[in-house]
């Protein structure tokens, strides 16, 4: 009975906290917010948590010389926490990690602790579970269906101010499936990007491989529509035996919406939309 008795009180705590974010979520201006790669995208409900496999591809590029320029903060891992659509699970994945350092963000929950040196983020819980439902009605109630890219931002714009915290939010998408240098200069500020993906690649577990005058790249194809959310980066540039660039490759380190990895940004993937959104 005192079992039950503790779920029928989570339960009854889940319900007001989402009523009391409805009702604080509308006092906020939510931008109206665009920068997709097409009209169409704007529509696009983004929902694949894992994809289909179309395609792997292996490549070995030779150069004479390369320059690394890489960021990736600690903790070096995003927690994993998994939800009915990938716009859910990315945002509650960007709300968990704010709330390493910002008190409250997420009621009664313990983001992580430190064993050792190293830090291990709170496994889901119910407070996490709970959590979903109402980020998913925050983001439109899309449940499996998914979450559009305005539906996603306004959800965790509402969030964050009914909780309150301000968040940042800007454009990092350029033209050409590539992204402006704000990219780098927001995840170095400690900031996170979501990444709006029209087929998607995930690369193998560490990533692009550098030898003795090659680099080695393994990577998985899929096609659907997803939402990852970027917290590192690896630019590489590859130079001939002249000294000039003939190649750039940009790897976002991303939680994928199962496990931290990699993939890779100029090609392999079309990229919808990359908004920067940071809590604080």
């Amino acid at each position: 009975m005192k079992g039950e008795n503790e779920k029928m009180k989570k339960r009854i705590m889940s319900l007001a906290l989402m009523m009391m974010f409805t009702l604080c979520g509308a006092l906020f201006c939510v931008p109206t917010v665009g920068a997709v790669v097409n009209a169409q995208a704007a529509s696009v409900m983004y929902q694949e948590r894992s994809g289909t496999p179309i395609g792997r591809a292996s490549e070995r590029i030779y150069y004479s010389d390369s320059v690394i320029d890489t960021f990736i903060p600690t903790p070096n891992r995003m927690p994993v926490y998994g939800a009915v659509n990938c716009g859910a699970t990315a945002g509650i994945n960007t709300i968990a990690w704010y709330n390493r350092e910002l008190s409250n963000l997420i009621p009664g929950h313990a983001a992580g602790r430190y064993i050792g040196s190293s830090w291990v983020w709170t496994g889901q819980n119910q407070t996490i579970l709970d959590l979903f439902a109402v980020i998913d009605t925050f983001m439109g109630g899309g449940g499996s269906n998914g979450v559009t890219i305005n539906g996603y931002l306004t959800g965790i714009i509402s969030y964050a101010n009914a909780r309150g915290y301000g968040i940042a939010i800007s454009d990092t998408r350029a033209g050409n499936n590539s992204l402006k240098s704000s990219f780098k200069t927001s995840i170095r500020a400690g900031g996170l990007v979501a990444l709006f993906l029209d087929t998607f690649n995930v690369t193998a577990s560490m990533g692009v491989e550098h030898f003795n005058g090659y680099d080695l790249i393994s990577l998985t194809q899929f096609s659907g529509c997803h939402v990852m959310v970027a917290y590192g980066y690896k630019e590489v540039t590859y130079l001939d035996e002249y000294g000039n660039v003939f190649r750039q490759d940009m790897y976002a380190r991303v939680q994928t919406g199962y496990e931290n990895g990699w993939i890779r940004i100029n090609d392999f993937c079309t990229l919808d939309a990359a908004w920067l959104t940071h809590i604080y």
